[in-house]
């Protein structure tokens, strides 16, 4: 191929061969993987394992229905309910998905391998392109830059979290995020910058928190190898934070609603109790060599990229073309990143002010991005061929050698990720959940429905039924107090419950229909209750009971309820007089009718985030909450209709700060090309 463009130049472009080449050696090396492993399309196994399994499969079908369905704010299939824009946010925002959401379900895992697939070749592609910005890509460059596209793109972090779907967007898009600020400081158009800064917070807001301190910490490398006036290093900087500010705030209709859901969440109540080292730094060069298995639970951030790329980013610092300035720089940027591996306070800060439940060192592929380019310096000050006319054959031949051992080593590290070799475990229940809802359709009723026990995460989620176990970080603190003062078991601490009905709770949450996972056998409770009736005034002064059994505060709960020591049956007898009867339910807007024989209250079985708005005889109602979780209002004596509307917390807010900010982004965009034209 390369003799063929020496002599046919006009025929085969080297920058076009190059970005083929990087977007496909990730392909091959994945469609290899595939057929190996017989993943789909070439058999049944899927990359969906671990929280790929348990949280973003699942969360992905609920995400396809609600699309169809057109109900992208709320959901009843876990948790309760729970706030549906802010959970999208936070897991399933990525564009990439949008084959899954357009074919039907039985191509998704298939779709999810390819996906899966598609991130890595984009990532090395985007690798490529940064690259080609610094310096052309010429026949004697395309196997170097196409061997250390691929190294970013199979590196540690890359390979040990590549079911981390939401993450891996943050990590193909971080070359174009940098290479927009250095077009942003050398005085060219923002749009890249802002565009690919933007889609980092839309996908994943989590990681790109990580990839804007990163660019923080890129503009001021800029500004200190540069050598500008004070004034102009401020008017780069000011112009800088002006369009990261943009792309944030275009980004606000996703970013305010989840903000304001994860600052509910157990995890921000956890702090930094006092600086110190981990003292895995040995670890951490362990972590550097091929073949070391990668850290997916505890362990030392993944930080491999092949052995070559590391030795070339060491010797390039020695090179004496490269300047004192810049060497500097980098020796200081490599250096805060080691000891933001170290030392726990910079650690807690890169995961957003919080330590991270398992997966460690979520950031440690801004390392990865900066060694590589750190190496890329070695081959633009000492080539792999000579600088000069003639064309070495020999050279080449070495920097195909080096291409194969970076992408074999990628490859061979790879096959030792985790895959779920049990796939049909995530299609096993769908004809039960489908079951589910036509029984539940034909009652014409709103009811609640679940497997037990429970054989995985958020089934409510993948079998699309009303369900009530949930797994996700967006999980509120007032919901994992009461399902655990209820006795419910968890998977994960903090962010998940699994569902163990009793009779109380049963009837309590609506729950109609049960199956078994084993026979497939479904059952149904006689006794439930609707999803909102009039309960007694006593509810409003309930709260968790301290240091008693789940049993025990399921039974004081009743009590409250009831206003009277009933027991199950009698207590539905009773409350089910003032039931309110649904006249129309979507996920955020329930209409119906109660009659009241009493003044009391309109209690819910559904989580009160701020977002719920009561209506009745078309009044807004103040929400109340009880139990520490539940929405519930006063209402009269008498015969009532009674709306209920959901819009998530801070979307509108966020909604109008990101028409604002998109609209200063395209003004200041145009006024600057005006300016030009002039």
């Amino acid at each position: 191929m390369l003799s063929y463009m020496k002599n046919n130049p006009r025929k085969l472009n080297p920058v076009t061969v190059c970005f083929v080449l990087a977007a496909a050696v990730p392909a091959l090396v994945m469609l290899l993987q595939f057929a190996l492993l017989s993943c789909a399309p070439f058999g049944k196994n899927s990359f969906c394992t671990m929280d790929g399994f348990s949280q973003y499969y699942p969360m992905l079908e609920n995400m396809s229905r609600a699309l169809h369905n057109g109900e992208l704010f709320y959901s009843f299939s876990g948790g309760l309910g729970f706030n549906l824009w802010s959970q999208s946010a936070y897991y399933t925002n990525s564009p990439l998905w949008i084959f899954l959401y357009i074919l039907p379900q039985s191509t998704h895992i298939a779709v999810v391998n390819l996906t899966v697939m598609l991130r890595f070749c984009l990532a090395s592609l985007f690798f490529c392109i940064y690259l080609h910005s610094h310096r052309r890509i010429t026949e004697r460059r395309i196997f170097p830059y196409t061997a250390l596209s691929a190294a970013y793109a199979f590196c540690g972090w890359a390979v040990a979290f590549q079911n981390q779907f939401m993450w891996m967007d943050c990590m193909l898009l971080l070359p174009l995020v940098i290479l927009g600020i250095e077009k942003l400081f050398d005085g060219k158009s923002p749009v890249l910058y802002t565009v690919t800064l933007f889609m980092c917070i839309w996908s994943c807001f989590y990681i790109a928190y990580m990839v804007c301190i990163f660019a923080a910490i890129w503009a001021l490398k800029l500004t200190v190898e540069e050598k500008r006036s004070l004034r102009e290093s401020i008017k780069k900087l000011f112009r800088f934070a002006v369009y990261s500010v943009l792309a944030a705030e275009i980004a606000a209709v996703s970013l305010l609603p989840l903000l304001h859901t994860i600052s509910q969440t157990k995890a921000s109540d956890i702090g930094l109790e006092s600086a110190r080292s981990y003292g895995t730094v040995l670890n951490l060069i362990f972590n550097m060599l091929p073949f070391t298995p990668k850290s997916l639970e505890y362990g030392a951030p993944n930080v491999y990229c092949t052995v070559s790329a590391l030795i070339m980013a060491v010797v390039s610092a020695f090179n004496k073309k490269i300047p004192l300035r810049k060497k500097l720089t980098s020796a200081f940027i490599w250096l805060f990143l080691i000891l933001s591996f170290e030392i726990n306070a910079l650690y807690y800060v890169w995961h957003g002010f919080h330590f991270p439940n398992q997966l460690p060192g979520r950031f440690s592929f801004v390392y990865v991005f900066f060694v590589l380019v750190c190496a890329s310096a070695f081959i633009e000050y000492n080539t792999f061929v000579p600088t000069g006319e003639h064309f070495h054959p020999v050279r080449m031949k070495q920097s195909a050698a080096v291409l194969f051992v970076l992408v074999l080593a990628g490859a061979c590290t790879n096959f030792t990720a985790r895959i779920t070799s049990n796939p049909d475990s995530l299609l096993k229940f769908s004809q039960i959940g489908a079951e589910f809802k036509q029984k539940a359709d034909e009652k014409n009723s709103f009811s609640r429905q679940e497997l037990e026990p429970l054989k995985s995460n958020n089934q409510g989620l993948q079998y699309g039924y009303h369900g009530i176990g949930w797994y996700s970080s967006t999980m509120s603190a007032a919901q994992y107090d009461f399902f655990q003062a209820l006795g419910m078991p968890k998977y994960a601490k903090n962010v998940s419950t699994y569902y163990e009905g009793t009779e109380i709770t049963n009837a309590l949450f609506s729950v109609r229909y049960s199956a078994d996972p084993e026979t497939g056998e479904v059952s149904e409770n006689k006794m439930l209750l609707p999803l909102a009736f009039l309960a007694d005034e006593k509810i409003l002064d309930f709260d968790i009971p301290a240091h008693k059994s789940g049993k025990q505060t399921q039974k004081a709960l009743w009590f409250a309820l009831c206003g009277e020591n009933l027991n199950v049956k009698d207590g539905t007898d009773k409350l089910n007089r003032c039931g309110f009867k649904i006249d129309s339910f979507s996920s955020d807007n329930i209409t119906g009718a109660i009659g009241c024989e009493k003044d009391g209250v309109f209690f819910t079985t559904i989580p009160d985030d701020g977002g719920w708005q009561i209506y009745i005889d078309g009044e807004k109602t103040e929400p109340l909450r009880t139990a520490d979780l539940l929405l519930c209002c006063k209402i009269s004596k008498g015969q009532h209709t009674v709306s209920m509307k959901y819009v998530p917390p801070m979307f509108k807010s966020g909604a109008i700060i990101s028409a604002i900010s998109l609209a200063a982004a395209i003004l200041l965009i145009l006024s600057k090309k005006k300016r030009k034209s002039y």
